[in-house]
């Protein structure tokens, strides 16, 4: 089904996450299944970020989702998913498709949206035909060898992710903690000595301080740094709050001096999948969710944390008419 490109962005979109896919095996976790169909015959477009596809081929893969729960799974989803696009693209096709463009580049993009849209639509066809890896071996057309490469690939491409999150982690804590530094220098001597003496009295200092100070001048920042960047209406940092206080947040936690999170660790790993999860609001649209993650955006202060909705959220907003997510009007 082809649409243009400005038609689509006009859509009620909602991205789901991994979590809701797999809720479509049981049937007592989806009873707001055919509420989903009857929103798609009414234009909304429900569809799946890309790293979720991927997250759900490494699944199949590793057995955690079984063939027939798969194939449960892949035709249920094909009751609502959108015709236009299933799967949603990533990275800088994501912002191509949204119309955010680069500053320093703006007539440079290598965005064809008619071929993003049908590689994307055969992608999720072949995806939702699909039993194991090994149903991919005698098939030979492009999309095939492509999910095929995935299954190859899975590990890295989710490490990779995994060591992009890690890395931006640790360099905002290494930009806070010399932040830190710097103030403890213009503190009474007397005020220094004791923070080495206590622990925990450094702790609670330094804690007031990142909430006091530090937090608020980090999403500014990297607003700023967002707005030279990117070209947008509305401008990138209002389209990405969400994101950009998500990973501040993160980085905060990150920072600590004692119970730090440590973004390395196994329990982490899923942090950087989430966040590119994320990232689909910025088109706008509802981020339709079950997950414990839904608890820590709701204490962001985002106007776009009511954006992000369970099943039978999104069908109570849909049936009352307030679905649709709008921009703020400053």
């Amino acid at each position: 089904m082809f649409i243009a490109q400005e038609d689509f962005l006009k859509k009620t979109i909602i991205a789901i996450d991994t979590c809701i896919c797999r809720s479509l095996i049981y049937d007592a976790e989806s009873t707001w299944h055919s509420d989903f169909c009857e929103m798609k015959k009414e234009g909304v477009c429900i569809c799946i970020p890309d790293v979720c596809t991927v997250e759900l081929l490494n699944q199949l893969k590793q057995k955690k989702i079984p063939s027939d729960e798969w194939q449960k799974m892949t035709s249920r989803l094909s009751g609502f998913i959108s015709d236009v696009f299933p799967v949603l693209p990533g990275n800088k096709q994501l912002y191509s498709l949204a119309k955010i463009i680069e500053s320093d580049c703006p007539d440079a993009s290598d965005f064809d949206y008619r071929s993003e849209l049908i590689n994307l639509t055969n992608f999720w066809t072949t995806l939702s035909k699909i039993e194991s890896k090994e149903c991919l071996q005698h098939n030979h057309d492009d999309t095939s060898q492509c999910i095929k490469l995935q299954f190859e690939k899975i590990e890295l491409i989710l490490q990779k992710e995994h060591e992009k999150y890690i890395s931006h982690a640790c360099r905002m804590r290494e930009r806070i903690r010399a932040d830190w530094e710097s103030y403890l220098e213009q503190l009474p001597e007397e005020q220094r000595k004791q923070m080495k003496k206590d622990p925990q009295y450094h702790d609670r200092k330094f804690n007031a301080w990142v909430v006091k100070f530090e937090k608020k001048r980090f999403i500014n920042d990297d607003k700023k740094q967002i707005d030279k960047i990117f070209q947008s209406s509305p401008v990138a940092s209002v389209r990405m709050d969400l994101f950009i206080k998500y990973l501040v947040d993160i980085a905060l936690g990150v920072a600590r001096y004692t119970n730090a999170l440590n973004p390395e660790s196994n329990d982490r790993r899923n942090d950087g999948i989430d966040f590119l999860a994320l990232r689909p609001m910025l088109l706008p649209s509802r981020f339709c969710t079950k997950d414990g993650i839904r608890n820590k955006l709701n204490c962001l202060k985002s106007f776009q944390a009511s954006w992000v909705v369970t099943p039978s959220e999104a069908v109570d907003m849909w049936k009352a008419g307030e679905l649709a997510c709008k921009w703020p009007d400053n």
